[in-house]
């Protein structure tokens, strides 16, 4: 796992500062920045367990993770559907800004922990009700300075390896490649195919 976070972090921050490029004109600073500043302190809590809590454990925690988030955005359409099926408008379920720091707290404790901060913002803004534009990019625009953050814990507490460097320096090409076929696919398949093609895989 202390092999294997560091490399993680280093090309989630670099895929997604290609994404955040890509879709810079419907970044929205406002929506995102109290997840942000909240990030900033829990990423360091998060590096501090990595470095401390038996890999065992940190393992563990990490499959549970994934698959309640998994779990959770496949039946997203049954769990925020009216009776009778029927699909909500765009519904705001967190009325108020205050869920914002918990939220980000919460994805920079993950990300640190696990790199996996991603789906706290995910469901922020899903449960938010964001329309898809203003879900991609606030989500990418969010998590950005939590890969970054993580990223410069991870080498201040001694994780970045030359085997590491040199792995990650390989996979740029690969992981860039795969970044725009993903992108691309995320606006060409209907959402419930790519719904269950993404959330599947984390799974299993």
């Amino acid at each position: 796992v202390k092999s294997a976070a560091p490399l993680v972090a280093l090309m989630t921050t670099t895929t997604t500062a290609a994404l955040v490029w890509q879709n810079r004109r419907n970044i929205d600073i406002a929506s995102v920045w109290r997840l942000i500043l909240s990030a900033v302190i829990g990423v360091p809590i998060g590096v501090y367990f990595l470095s401390v809590v038996p890999e065992a454990i940190v393992t563990m925690g990490l499959g549970i993770i994934l698959i309640l988030f998994g779990l959770f955005f496949l039946l997203q359409p049954l769990l925020l559907n009216r009776k009778g099926g029927s699909p909500l408008p765009e519904k705001d379920y967190l009325p108020g800004n205050a869920w914002a720091y918990i939220f980000g707290l919460l994805a920079g404790v993950l990300g640190g922990t696990f790199t996996v901060g991603g789906p706290p913002v995910i469901l922020y803004g899903t449960l938010r009700g964001w329309s898809p534009a203003q879900f991609r990019a606030g989500v990418q625009s969010s998590y950005l300075p939590i890969s970054i953050l993580t990223l410069i814990s991870h080498g201040a507490s001694g994780l970045w390896t030359v085997p590491i460097l040199q792995t990650y320096l390989f996979l740029i090409p690969i992981g860039l490649i795969a970044t725009t076929i993903g992108n691309r696919l995320s606006s060409r398949l209907p959402a419930r195919q790519f719904r269950v093609l993404v959330y599947g895989l984390l799974i299993v």
